[in-house]
């Protein structure tokens, strides 16, 4: 008889390298900058309040000095005070295990699977974070989609989307809603439905389930956004924080969908609400804008963005201290500006009024435009840099990021609906906390921004 390997191969073992590569986008760089203030102000169901001086009062005018044809000195006038409210968002991540997946982890060749799931859990409460960032407080985490398969796909991939799947990642548990946030789609389990892939050159993100219902135009949002509060999503409403005290909301504060993030703070829609304020009573609350236009981004575009910022805090010169964000995209044309000066006009007439070639070219996340610094977000939108001082920011916060438990328990069995122990372990972590702006009138943004070519995919 003949002989083959495959005689043998039933003795044989798999070789398993020694550990697991991670293939998941996996990133807090903005919300880390947050992080690091000291504003973290602790707060109750009396929520936040913060006050404003608008303006510093007096009555100057011009008077006679004959007393005696009416020189009155006029009607004095006092400054004038206003003030912002925030609350919070209750917010959980849980995680579960198996008891044959704890037991056989001790005996895995790769790794203790618990401990490593407990190790993690940490890091994906700050990507969840970072994502909460980088949206208004509505929730919601796309544009409209432009295509789906009618039951586990949506593609974004408009014309004119420069946001696309920035905001999402692979294993995050997400909702799906009609274009307009009013309709929840339903998942055909009681399960969460999770993003299980996405093509980032075809913009297509695929959930592990069927959700019943799903039509090109649907939007991907953060999950349970309506479990109290409103039930669309919803930001910028009058109705947010709620009254001091007290509120209709179960479990938190209403009025709007979730925590609020920079495009909150950047938002130039004067009829909408900012912490419980119209900005077109106070103009004061409403950030400079530059519109691009559909432009490709010039440097006169932040040199108008720092004179908007100087006429409205001449004294303060807060333009020094904003920073912006950014897509790689935006960077990348920011480069290609800085190498077509330097190419073409060398020399001491210029003075300091350029940018060199910049000297990040190795993908350092932190740049400079226009004399000003700016940071490099994956998950910005690409056709807009938003500026904001990280000074400036805080929390609301009723209760720090902590292990969910009483009694020192964290670590929960699960539980049948009739009550009867199953196999399997759960443990979560909980936070309530609203992102403020202690002053929002020195920051801005640049919007309607043109990519960098025709065929720019990044």
């Amino acid at each position: 008889m003949s002989v083959s390997v495959l005689d043998t191969v039933a003795s044989q073992l798999e070789t398993v390298m020694p550990d697991i590569t991670d293939i998941y986008a996996d990133t807090d760089q903005l919300y880390g900058r947050v992080k690091t203030t000291n504003k973290v102000e602790k707060i109750s169901r009396y929520l936040l309040r913060w006050a404003l001086r608008r303006w510093a009062g007096g009555n100057f005018q011009k008077v006679s000095g004959d007393g005696g044809t009416g020189g009155s000195l006029g009607v004095g006038t006092a400054q004038k005070h206003s003030y912002l409210l925030s609350g919070y968002f209750y917010s959980s991540i849980i995680f579960r295990l198996t008891e044959e997946q704890i037991e056989t982890a001790d005996r895995s060749v790769v790794e203790n699977l618990l401990a490593n799931q407990q190790a993690l859990g940490i890091a994906a409460q700050q990507q969840y974070d970072d994502v909460a960032f980088h949206q208004t407080g509505t929730g919601i985490l796309t544009n409209a989609s432009s295509a789906t398969n009618g039951t586990t796909t949506l593609t974004f991939a408009g014309a004119t989307d420069t946001l696309g799947v920035n905001l999402l990642f692979e294993g995050m548990t997400v909702g799906v809603w009609d274009a307009t946030g009013a309709t929840e789609r339903a998942a055909a389990t009681a399960a969460p439905i999770v993003i299980i892939a996405i093509d980032y050159e075809a913009r297509t993100v695929t959930f592990d389930q069927t959700v019943t219902g799903l039509t090109a135009t649907d939007i991907i949002s953060l999950r349970n956004m309506a479990i109290y509060g409103p039930a669309a999503l919803t930001s910028f409403a009058s109705t947010y924080p709620g009254t001091q005290g007290s509120t209709s909301a179960t479990g938190g504060i209403g009025g709007d969908s979730f925590r609020h993030g920079f495009p909150y703070f950047t938002d130039i829609t004067s009829s909408n609400y900012f912490f419980g304020q119209l900005k077109s009573a106070i103009p004061q609350l409403n950030p400079v804008r530059v519109n691009a236009s559909g432009d490709q981004l010039q440097w006169e575009h932040g040199l108008r963005m720092v004179a908007k910022i100087k006429q409205k805090r001449p004294d303060k010169e807060m333009w020094k201290n904003i920073t912006g964000i950014a897509h790689g995209t935006q960077k990348a044309r920011v480069f290609e500006m800085g190498m077509a000066i330097s190419q073409k006009f060398i020399g001491t007439e210029f003075g300091q009024s350029i940018d060199l070639v910049p000297s990040n070219q190795a993908g350092s996340e932190d740049f400079n435009f226009a004399g000003m610094k700016v940071v490099e977000s994956t998950r910005q939108d690409r056709g807009r840099i938003d500026f904001i001082n990280f000074d400036l920011l805080g929390r609301a916060e009723a209760q720090a990021l902590m292990p969910f438990g009483r009694g020192g328990l964290t670590m929960h069995q699960g539980r049948g609906s009739d009550g009867t122990l199953q196999t399997y372990v759960e443990w979560a972590y909980t936070v309530a906390y609203d992102n403020v702006a202690f002053e929002n009138g020195s920051f801005g943004r640049i919007d309607s921004l043109g990519m960098p070519s025709s065929d720019w995919d990044a």
